[in-house]
């Protein structure tokens, strides 16, 4: 069985942030698990994203949740949550 077929390179996206520029935050509860926070807070002109990742406390490694909230930099339009 062939999913697909490529005549050239083809490019991953990685399915985590990469987490280079993150700041700890604190500790907090997340779907009852207790989790490590990390905050990245990006800005383009007058435009700031702010990227939330959690990580169970236990071991600082298994991803719990990213959020986003933010403008879309390339539109600018309005505020989006995620």
């Amino acid at each position: 069985m062939t999913c697909f077929t490529s005549n050239g390179s083809v490019s991953v996206t990685p399915l985590l942030p990469d987490t280079t520029g993150y700041q700890f935050t604190g500790n907090a509860l997340v779907n009852g698990q207790t989790v490590n926070q990390y905050q990245l807070v990006t800005s383009q002109g007058n435009k700031t994203a702010t990227y939330n990742f959690s990580v169970l406390a236990s071991d600082n490694y298994t991803p719990v949740q990213l959020s986003f909230l933010g403008r879309d930099l390339v539109l600018g339009s309005h505020t989006d949550s995620a």
